[in-house]
């Protein structure tokens, strides 16, 4: 095989960010989805990325490429068929050093860091996950809003997130919106949607594309991309003669080829671990298994494999059905209670891996947003280093205002629980959250250590929670009225002189509660909270 001639200079792009290469057959095939086409990128010290290609209709296959360091990367295609479109193709790639902003490109891409305890960028910066979620991301608008002043839904939903400090985007992205409604949604602003239902052909790239515009904008201001795969997770138990484990993976290495070059999690599907409440077999789980198997094969980036999990009450790290697989990285928890028994299982895995709240109560649905705000706290508090929130009339996407011909992603318990989309992306919470982000990252959060009930570092009444990192900084979150009472004591200080301060979670403001104080017996009571509000103390030792 006598490689092409490369482009005739250097494609360019910026360390981590995406550039997309085009291949064209040059020949009929009958079914190109079964065709197989990579690429690999070797950079100018050695290093290897293999990209597969993904196709995207009229003979044409697409490479999308993140290069992971600076320097000349030159690529050679390999194809399953014999085609001189779309074998030994070659470029030579030149990655310029990133010179944005961004975190996630100043850094690279997510993994695992050594403690296990959470994830970093790829330069071993620890990395705060704070999650929005969106469960019916096709059908949000993209060119189109109902809103006053706001000329794309989709877009303002991403970029007031990021206004407050959000780090992820969290989303079904191939779920059917309006699966179950017999109203026609044939408005002109509707999204297409790939349906994997029947299979894959050419009628589901209108969807893909949409999804690609969604997911390059999401990258573009700065979010790591938490998404599931394939389709919804009921479907292979309602189509098995399609979803079989083969055309799984396939699916699975076409996802990784389409999106994997963005900043991502691959959530697989929704609450898939352990078993989606007992509707999968241990035989039929095989097919989400293929697709993690899939994932990790096909994706040189290695990026976190995080199944969205079960609530609590019926999923924890002991009871999963994915964590002694090489194709799982972390743990997507559902906290619907704050059991701190369960919660307790997450830390105490032998083999330590990221847990984070990746759903709880939504906000204007299940809770208010004190109680959504709270959550997050908790999260950390209890050793769930990320928190997913969500709110009503975003993560199940209510377009039409209130009174309006209805429009929505999913009318799960609707109207009874209805709120507009603009409303919702307004609520306080959304701020507060990026507060409580700011409070933890003036501390080494991820070196926090929660201590549940453990007698030698507090008593303290039910639902409070203390985390310590050491015998030198203690967070207390203090999360109903009685904290207006005496709430106990925290343990294990040191005989050294300690400031305590209270942070309001609703201002960012911090008001001094104690200073310079010591406490020979190693002992300190807490003083009653400024209101019956959630407050967060703050005690650290004295510089």
């Amino acid at each position: 095989m006598t490689p092409r001639l490369p482009h005739p200079s250097p494609r360019t792009v910026e360390t981590w960010m995406t550039i997309e290469i085009e291949v064209t057959a040059e020949q009929d095939h009958p079914d190109p989805t079964e065709i197989d086409v990579d690429a690999v990128f070797t950079s100018d010290d050695g290093r290897t990325i293999r990209r597969p290609a993904f196709w995207d209709g009229d003979g044409i296959w697409r490479i999308r490429f993140a290069p992971t360091g600076p320097g000349d990367w030159a690529m050679v295609t390999s194809s399953s068929v014999a085609d001189p479109g779309l074998e030994g193709v070659t470029e030579i790639v030149r990655a310029l050093p990133y010179a944005g902003g961004l975190e996630i490109y100043r850094r690279g891409f997510l993994r695992v860091a050594p403690s296990g305890r959470h994830f970093e960028y790829a330069d071993s910066t620890p990395f705060f996950y704070l999650g929005d979620t969106h469960w019916i991301l096709p059908h949000e608008r993209f060119e189109t809003s109902n809103a006053p002043g706001v000329d794309s839904q989709f877009r303002h939903l991403v970029d007031v997130r990021v206004g407050q400090g959000f780090t992820v985007y969290q989303s079904e992205p191939i779920w059917q919106p309006h699966a179950d409604d017999p109203r026609p949604h044939d408005a002109a602003d509707e999204e297409h949607v790939a349906n994997l239902t029947t299979g894959f052909d050419e009628f589901d790239l209108p969807g893909f594309r949409n999804l690609d515009r969604k997911f390059r904008y999401i990258a573009e201001q700065g979010l790591v991309h938490a998404n599931a795969q394939i389709t919804w997770v009921l479907d292979p138990v309602k189509h098995p003669e399609i979803f079989t484990a083969a055309f799984m993976a396939r699916m699975a290495r076409y996802w990784v080829a389409r999106y994997g070059s963005y900043p991502v999690i691959w959530t697989i599907g929704q609450e898939i671990d352990p078993d989606m409440y007992h509707q999968y077999s241990a035989d039929a789980l095989e097919v989400w298994f293929a697709v993690g198997r899939a994932i990790e094969q096909n994706d040189d980036y290695g990026h976190v494999i995080m199944p969205h999990m079960e609530n609590t009450a019926s999923a924890t790290a002991s009871t999963s059905s994915w964590k002694d697989h090489s194709f799982h990285h972390a743990f997507g928890a559902q906290v619907d209670t704050w059991n701190t028994a369960a919660i307790r299982d997450f830390w105490e895995q032998p083999s330590p891996k990221p847990s984070v709240v990746y759903e709880t109560r939504y906000d204007g649905f299940w809770t208010d947003d004190a109680g959504a705000v709270a959550a997050g706290y908790n999260a950390f508090q209890l050793g769930l280093f990320g928190y997913g929130y969500g709110a009503s009339g975003i993560w199940n996407d209510v377009y039409s205002r209130p009174g309006e011909a209805a429009d929505f992603g999913t009318d799960y318990e609707l109207p009874e629980r209805y709120s507009w989309w603009f409303d919702s992306v307004s609520k306080p919470a959304g701020t507060q959250l990026g507060l409580l982000r700011t409070f933890y990252e003036s501390l080494d959060w991820w070196r926090l250590e929660p201590r549940f009930d453990d007698p030698a570092w507090g008593v303290l009444e039910d639902g409070h929670y203390v985390a310590t990192i050491a015998h030198d900084t203690y967070v207390v979150a203090l999360a109903h009225p009685s904290a207006l009472a005496t709430n106990g004591v925290i343990r294990g200080l040191e005989n050294a002189a300690y400031d305590a301060s209270w942070f309001d979670p609703r201002s960012g403001r911090s008001l001094a509660a104690s200073s310079g104080f010591v406490s020979a017996s190693g002992e300190w009571r807490l003083p009653p909270a400024p209101s019956s509000a959630l407050w967060i103390l703050l005690v650290t030792r004295s510089n």
